[in-house]
């Protein structure tokens, strides 16, 4: 991803601010976005390279060169890398619930019952 960040930056003269943004968009944020349910469980030190190319990204797109990663997060209306694969995990989990996934997926899926009496437990202590 670093040879994409490094190329799109030598585009960055050539192209209007949404036409970047776009173009940052399809390339580093499909990235990271591929897979993500195999990014839970990584170790933070994993999940921080992940944002620190996220955040090269968007000073790659941000005009203002001292504008604060998040603010320009925010204003990208980006989620930061951890946010992203809970989101993702969430959303691909309320898909599965709601029976919008292929049947590949669906036949996997097997959601956990409800149980009403959970908070009336007894103990047999």
């Amino acid at each position: 991803m670093n040879f994409e960040l490094n190329r799109l930056q030598r585009l960055k003269r050539y192209l209007q601010s949404n036409q970047l943004k776009a173009v940052y968009c399809a390339l580093i944020l499909s990235c990271l976005d591929y897979c993500n349910s195999l990014l839970v469980g990584l170790p933070e030190k994993t999940v921080d390279k992940l944002q620190k190319l996220q955040n090269r990204a968007a000073r790659g797109i941000s005009q203002h060169e001292k504008t604060r990663v998040k603010t320009m997060l925010r204003t990208l209306h980006w989620l930061p890398v951890r946010a992203r694969i809970k989101y993702k995990i969430a959303l691909f989990s309320l898909n599965a619930l709601n029976s919008r996934l292929r049947a590949t997926f669906k036949n996997l899926w097997s959601p956990t019952p409800q149980f009403a009496s959970l908070g009336h437990r007894r103990s047999s202590y």
